[in-house]
């Protein structure tokens, strides 16, 4: 446990005091995996945006999906409704990213 009291008269000793926890706690979240530090990059991404920015894409490829899975003898309503719960499962989503001493952390809402 850390002793977190400070120096009673302040000043340098003090001021070192609260550096080296500020060090302490940094390298602790660091080790236990918490998002806390200059090296660190969180995404949050709205689907109700994307999903309407991706709109015109979708009804384009409609009938190209409706076709391919027509040649396969698979249901494309079938597909449609997977496809429609998969983009409603996303929201509520942390996707987390570590590399090489880089973290990115992307929440989907």
């Amino acid at each position: 446990m850390t002793d977190l009291r400070l120096p009673a008269r302040g000043g340098r000793a003090a001021k070192a005091r609260v550096r080296d926890l500020a060090r302490q706690s940094l390298r602790r979240g660091m080790t236990q995996g918490r998002f806390a530090g200059p090296r660190d990059l969180r995404l949050w991404i709205p689907m109700r945006l994307g999903l309407v920015l991706l709109a015109p894409l979708l009804l384009i490829s409609l009938p190209i999906l409706w076709l391919a899975l027509g040649r396969r003898r698979l249901s494309p309503w079938r597909a449609i409704r997977a496809l429609i719960g998969l983009l409603i499962a996303l929201p509520g989503t942390r996707i987390d990213v570590e590399s090489r001493g880089r973290r990115v952390r992307i929440d989907l809402f």
